[in-house]
């Protein structure tokens, strides 16, 4: 009675890795469009980076 069918999944395995790959190329995209933008450039330059923070006055007193 019952009758065996031969079901094969790769229709839907192409088409996860064809959407995989839009994406990534997407995102390459956007990265090579947005990578040197002037925001990201000044906020590089300016930013405050902890290592070079200047701190007055007794250590152990910072920390209560």
């Amino acid at each position: 009675m019952s009758k065996e069918k031969d079901f094969t999944f790769d229709k839907f395995v192409e088409d996860i890795v064809r959407r995989e790959d839009e994406k990534r190329q997407k995102i390459k995209e956007y990265v090579d469009d947005h990578a040197d933008s002037p925001q990201r450039r000044y906020n590089r330059l300016y930013r405050e980076r902890w290592q070079n923070r200047i701190r007055h006055g007794n250590p152990s007193s910072r920390r209560k």
